[in-house]
């Protein structure tokens, strides 16, 4: 690893553990059905998102991230994989990297 990316793990790892949620992640695509969940941390955040429709009403959700340190993962989850939050379970949806060891989940709620 470079010195670079180094510095930059490091500094995620501050934040991660600044402001660290610890999920359960059930690696149902990443390693396969039947694969033990662990538990992993990361930022969580929601913020309100509006949607037009083609009609023009406004449709109002909730986007939910979590935010991940990569190198705390012997295999990166991937979309389709599970992640349990304070009880609600979520898939991920999206994952976008930020090419200096952190990614984003884009979580979808999963109603059981």
């Amino acid at each position: 690893m470079s010195a670079w990316l180094e510095m930059a793990d490091d500094m995620l790892g501050t934040c991660v553990d600044t402001f660290e949620h610890v999920v359960t992640i059930s690696p149902l695509k990443s390693i396969g059905f039947g694969a033990a969940s662990y538990t992993a941390r990361g930022v969580y955040s929601e913020r309100p998102v509006d949607v037009q429709t083609e009609d023009g009403a406004i449709l109002s959700t909730t986007m939910r991230t979590l935010g991940v340190r990569l190198s705390e993962f012997a295999t990166a989850p991937v979309s389709g994989d599970q992640v349990m939050i304070d009880g609600a379970t979520y898939v991920i949806d999206d994952a976008d990297d930020d090419g200096q060891g952190g990614t984003v989940w884009t979580l979808k709620e999963l109603r059981l």
